[in-house]
């Protein structure tokens, strides 16, 4: 079931992308943007406590102390990710953010091998480098983009890449965790949005109050049911991806599972940008997914 419940966090990361890139060119300031993101959290609480409450009732949101803390672990982790994100694209830095995304899977990758004795085989470091070398193909990395990259640019990377390891590590120490609490996965993704919720609350308004001098967007009069719209759909993604995820870490392994969710992700967001956005396929991102897939069967041996 772990490889079902990968395709569909796959699927539901690329879905959300998608919608992201429609949503993109409506989106003209920071603020505005940490705004949007603000949005898609408090829906992914809305949803996680209806899921929560259909599935077990009121009693499965009373959750185990361990829980609570895997739960803030996840969502300042995803707040810090969704953050970070946001600045990358403001420094420039958002062409290289997949390159740090995969990088970042070492983090639960570590931790599992530290904390639960998963120790990576030979192929399966192997793999993940013939990944990092897709990504780093996929990503058409050149001198210009070189030159853009600044010191504070690489930093917002890093901890892109890290925060988002960060909850992949946290996805995996609860889906341990959960067979001795009892408490089920979508009180732990409730509990963890609902934190990063809070989180980015705080951070819109420190955004808020930084940009008084910031001319107030003219865009935030478009603000039309249809960008709602979009946001819902991109919150029902969000949740799915997480959901799954987090599913699919009780069955597999974190030197398989997180790598493979990455590369999977940045192969099927490639196609889908050549189809539904008309982007330009070069011999590099053709190099790239063929080499991407050849780091997942070996992965997978």
């Amino acid at each position: 079931m772990g490889y079902l419940y990968v395709v569909i966090a796959v699927f539901s990361g690329v879905s959300k992308g998608f919608l992201a890139k429609k949503l993109s060119g409506r989106t003209s300031t920071l603020r505005q943007a940490a705004f949007y993101n603000l949005l898609r959290m408090t829906v992914c609480v809305v949803i996680g406590f209806l899921l929560c409450t259909v599935q077990s009732g009121f009693g499965g949101l009373v959750i185990n102390t361990p829980t609570v803390g895997l739960s803030l672990l996840y969502g300042i982790g995803t707040a810090a990710m969704a953050v970070s994100w946001l600045f990358a694209v403001q420094y420039s830095a958002y062409v290289m953010l997949d390159i740090f995304l995969v990088l970042g899977t070492v983090v639960p990758i570590i931790g599992s091998a530290i904390l639960f004795g998963e120790i990576p085989s030979i192929h399966q470091i192997i793999g993940v480098l013939i990944l990092c070398a897709a990504v780093y193909l996929m990503c058409g990395y050149s001198n210009s983009i070189k030159g853009k990259l600044t010191v504070k640019g690489i930093a917002i990377l890093l901890v892109c890449g890290f925060s988002n390891g960060l909850s992949g590590l946290a996805q995996k120490m609860f889906s341990r965790s959960a067979a001795e609490t009892g408490d089920i996965n979508a009180a732990f993704n409730f509990y963890g949005y609902v934190f990063a919720s809070i989180t980015l609350l705080l951070v819109f308004l420190m955004i808020k109050n930084f940009s008084k001098t910031e001319k107030k967007p003219e865009d935030s009069q478009a603000v039309t049911p249809k960008i709602y719209l979009i946001i819902v759909l991109m919150s029902i993604f969000l949740f799915l991806n997480s959901f799954f995820q987090t599913a699919a870490a009780a069955e597999l392994e974190a030197s398989v599972l997180f790598p493979m969710v990455q590369g999977l992700s940045l192969v099927c967001s490639t196609v889908m940008s050549a189809i539904a956005f008309k982007e330009r396929v070069n011999a590099r991102s053709i190099a790239g997914t063929v080499i991407a897939f050849v780091g997942m069967v070996i992965l997978n041996l």
